[in-house]
């Protein structure tokens, strides 16, 4: 983090007001060449850190990692800073804990032996919905990321779209217990998200459309997370067929 960390010319070091409590890492022999190999050519760094937000959601950043090379005795030989562009990301609950615990860190372990993940394709489609709404700042295309996530799991017909989103989300909602998730509160939510698709941006969320959003997330997480963790699960979502069988009316 000192390495990568902007600074100032001419002025001292500043003092770090918060301590560096994890670091997602990916070894290489020792014998390669720092410059030489590419450390996340297959993006398990960067799944991993997706995978890390179904299990809690953290701001960790995708623009702060470096090449590191040590000797045997792990002392430094090499610290080259890679330069990226931009990739931040944001939680919704900022009140709420925005960093992993080592029961997550056990819990991300499971889900990382999945990897590379063998999940139906609106699986997968609907986790990169959620790590790209997780990538967004702004609450009016959070809220169509997160919605569009939830379709790609559900939605089968091109009629009838609000009642399949209301009441298929709600039988998510219903699983994983999180039992305020209404066919009420789905539709309220999917009312708000069309408006934002056809460009009526909301502003500022008010406490009620904040927990709204909170819900839906979560509900989109919640089923990700066992999704990857139950194969019988994510076979709800093979294809139409399954999905109607299984979370229809």
């Amino acid at each position: 983090m000192d390495c990568l960390e902007a600074r100032v010319f001419g002025f001292p070091k500043p003092v770090r007001q918060s301590p560096q409590l994890y670091t997602f890492v990916r070894t290489h022999n020792v014998d390669d060449n720092v410059w030489d190999w590419k450390p996340d050519q297959d993006q398990k760094l960067e799944r991993c850190v997706a995978l890390s937000r179904l299990v809690h959601p953290t701001s960790i950043p995708l623009s702060l990692h470096a090449k590191i090379k040590t000797d045997s005795d792990g002392k430094l030989l090499e610290l080259i800073p890679l330069e990226t562009e931009p990739r931040g990301a944001w939680v919704a609950d900022r009140e709420g804990r925005d960093w992993l615990t080592v029961e997550d860190a056990r819990n991300l372990k499971g889900l990382v032996s999945h990897l590379p993940l063998s999940v139906p394709s609106r699986v997968s489609r609907a986790l990169w919905y959620f790590e790209m709404a997780a990538r967004n700042y702004f609450a009016d295309v959070r809220w169509t990321l997160i919605s569009t996530g939830l379709e790609a799991l559900i939605h089968t017909e091109r009629e009838r779209s609000t009642h399949q989103f209301k009441t298929r989300t709600a039988k998510l909602g219903a699983y994983l217990g999180m039992t305020a998730f209404t066919i009420d509160t789905a539709l309220s939510f999917y009312d708000l998200r069309s408006q934002l698709s056809h460009g009526q941006g909301i502003g500022t969320l008010s406490p009620k459309e904040y927990e709204l959003y909170r819900q839906a997330e979560d509900v989109l997480r919640g089923i990700l997370l066992r999704s990857i963790k139950d194969k019988s699960l994510a076979l709800t979502f093979a294809d139409n067929a399954a999905i109607v069988s299984n979370w229809a009316s």
